[in-house]
């Protein structure tokens, strides 16, 4: 890139740095620490992690996922200011490698997932509801270690803030209609979809005519389409059905990260009981 042209960039990612600096970060409640071979698992509570909570997600979701060439930067939102952060460090080399972002209603009203889904009749459940959003793990560090330890650390503070609904919004990296409709209709062939609370995407990130692309995949064999929806659901949606979470909608599509993202929810209440045993501690 010429010299010239990374005066824009610098000057943005500078503004943001700058203004995440001077934000407040809130002591993240419960205090906790997990740890695993080379591996600590923890909730942030000092600036200097928030910056690399910041850097590590620009990392993942800008320059892994989207392309992007300049080679540092913050993924920084608004709804950054409210949450609570769960990371996983490398003791070795004394750095943030995986991180999870949690907006808790008993802290505010506002969640990442309500930008593409109309959930209002969801946050009318009775009980507490965590958002997990912005979920990564740097590409050397994606192991079975790592997000075990993801999984405690979540577990212990859904448990320690006595928080009944997890939910947030994973995302296939596709923007493939046929794709999308492929992972939902296996979804509700293992029983993993859920009616009842009329959960429907915004206007700006629906999907235009979805219910066709379904209608195709229905008078499939399952086995055929478990076959392509098994290459397409990713590690944390794998999980969180394993769990005992139900998609409660239909897909969107995320045109900025170019993704199919499903509205997803977990009733601790009903968490599996092999992974109560496995994640608690």
């Amino acid at each position: 890139m010429h010299a010239t042209n990374l005066a824009a960039p610098i000057k943005a990612i500078y503004t943001t740095y700058k203004t995440t600096r001077t934000q407040a970060l809130h002591r993240a409640e419960p205090l906790f620490e997990i740890s695993k071979g080379r591996y600590t698992a923890t909730t942030v509570t000092r600036k200097k992690e928030y910056l690399e909570v910041l850097k590590l997600r620009y990392e993942v979701f800008h320059r892994e996922y989207r392309g992007r060439m300049f080679p540092f930067g913050f993924d920084v939102d608004i709804y950054d200011s409210n949450a609570d952060y769960l990371i996983v460090r490398d003791n070795k080399q004394r750095r943030v490698i995986g991180a999870y972002r949690i907006i808790s209603s008993k802290k505010t009203e506002v969640f990442y997932s309500a930008s593409e889904y109309h959930i209002d009749s969801f946050l009318c459940q009775p009980g507490d509801k965590a958002e997990l959003s912005r979920a990564c793990v740097h590409r050397h560090h994606r192991n079975g270690i790592v997000l075990t330890l993801l999984w405690r650390a979540l577990v212990e503070y859904m448990n320690l803030t006595q928080t009944r609904w997890l939910f947030g919004i994973p995302s296939l990296k596709t923007v493939d209609p046929n794709d999308a409709a492929a992972v939902y209709v296996h979804l509700q062939n293992i029983g993993a979809w859920k009616e009842g609370w009329q959960i429907k995407p915004t206007d700006d990130f629906a999907i235009a005519g979805f219910q066709g692309y379904v209608e195709q995949w229905k008078n499939r064999e399952s086995a055929a389409v478990k076959a392509i929806a098994d290459g397409l659901i990713p590690p944390l949606l794998k999980t969180y059905i394993k769990a005992g979470a139900r998609i409660i909608a239909e897909p969107v599509l995320d045109r900025e990260f170019q993704c199919i993202d499903y509205f997803t929810v977990l009733d601790m209440a009903h968490l599996d009981q092999r992974y109560r045993r496995k994640y608690s501690n």
